[in-house]
């Protein structure tokens, strides 16, 4: 399987002021790896729909976030439609 690695930069909001986690306590923890996925989740879900996540869900990681920085390096398979 090919893959594609997008390296990008997120900038978030203060981390005060964002609940990530779903449960309903804000706070200033930091933000890890598996909070960049939940946002990247929802918001392909928002974009292409339960169908548009459900492609890439199997391949869609996140080899690398630097909070201070923003900067991350995701990873995704490849599409083999064409």
């Amino acid at each position: 399987v090919k893959n594609r690695y997008v390296l990008g930069r997120i900038e978030w909001f203060s981390s005060e002021h964002i609940d990530l986690s779903g449960s309903g306590k804000l706070g200033s923890e930091g933000i890890g790896s598996s909070e960049v996925y939940r946002a990247l989740r929802e918001l392909v879900i928002e974009t292409f729909g339960q169908f548009g996540f459900a492609t890439i869900q199997g391949s869609l990681q996140v080899k690398y976030w630097n909070e201070c920085t923003g900067s991350c390096i995701l990873r995704v398979a490849r599409d083999h439609s064409a």
